[in-house]
């Protein structure tokens, strides 16, 4: 018997290939000569004949054999394979025509490739769009920050552009002003540090002079000297503010006290004093015009 699958020769009593193990299957359930295979959904397709043959030559001249069947003298061979893709639960499906699904398929296959084709550039086209739009927003809004020397604003917000459009031209532009206000805040941090330190300097010697009694003289050695050098640099220094307080206090006292002892000379003296650390100060400026007149 002729294995109809790989055509090696076997004994007629075998039930199996010796070569490739394929069953020789006997097809003898045909009910005609015609090469349909269908058959209903509904019935279960029957098990193969495996009865023994005589033989390959008697089995290619009578009406069936496991390679094919003959029709009026015409060896037909068959393709298991071909005919086992067919099988549904055990019943052979009619074969469709791959050739009318494809005549039919093609189109359609044209038609939505086309579709999502055109779906994706308006999505792409939309999506950058607005991309766009939301870096030129942020991008606007840091530099407000930046002129404004917000920096801290400022840099959350470049951050923000590096993160969600890295790859936007204003990318770029982000990050070379946050390396420029990195380098601003580091000479801030300097400058701030250095002026911390002459504060602090400047106010050990304005102490020194207080304890000395060292309010207007000497000239480059005084606590107004130093207290005056100080809220040039912080304007709302509080140790210098209060040693400027105690000098005023100390001249009022001295002034007052020689008010009420008739010493107007004296008094005018020490508020001039006064009127040298608080050149605007309309009270002393009164208390001054008061002790002139008394004094004549």
């Amino acid at each position: 018997m002729i294995c109809p699958k790989c055509g090696a020769a076997n004994t007629a009593t075998s039930w199996r290939c010796k070569s490739c193990y394929g069953l020789l299957k006997d097809i003898r359930q045909q009910t005609d000569t015609r090469t349909n295979f269908s058959q209903s959904s509904f019935r279960q397709g029957r098990e193969p004949n495996l009865t023994p043959v005589d033989g390959y030559e008697s089995d290619a001249q009578t009406s069936s054999s496991a390679e094919g069947y003959s029709t009026e003298g015409r060896t037909i061979r068959l393709d298991w394979a071909e005919v086992e893709s067919h099988r549904v639960n055990g019943a052979y499906a009619e074969p469709v025509s791959t050739s009318f699904l494809t005549r039919i398929n093609r189109p359609l296959m044209i038609i939505a490739v086309a579709m999502l084709t055109l779906a994706a550039g308006l999505y792409a086209f939309f999506t950058t769009d607005k991309d766009y739009e939301s870096a030129n927003n942020l991008y606007a809004l840091a530099e407000q920050n930046f002129e404004r020397n917000e920096y801290s604003s400022a840099l959350v917000l470049y951050q923000q552009i590096v993160d969600q459009h890295g790859d936007s031209e204003l990318s770029g532009l982000a990050q070379d002003k946050m390396r420029i206000i990195n380098e601003r805040i580091v000479a801030s941090d300097m400058a701030l540090q250095s002026k911390e330190r002459d504060i602090e300097q400047l106010l050990v010697q304005a102490r020194a002079a207080y304890e000395k009694q060292y309010f207007l003289i000497p000239t480059d050695n005084n606590v107004i000297f130093y207290t005056r050098k100080i809220l040039e640099l912080d304007p709302t220094q509080p140790d210098a503010l209060e040693l400027q307080a105690l000098v005023v206090n100390f001249y009022e006292d001295k002034a007052e006290t020689a008010m009420n002892a008739r010493r107007y000379n004296t008094a005018i003296r020490y508020y001039r004093n006064i009127m040298k650390i608080m050149p605007d100060n309309e009270y002393i400026e009164n208390r001054i015009e008061l002790a002139e007149k008394r004094r004549r």
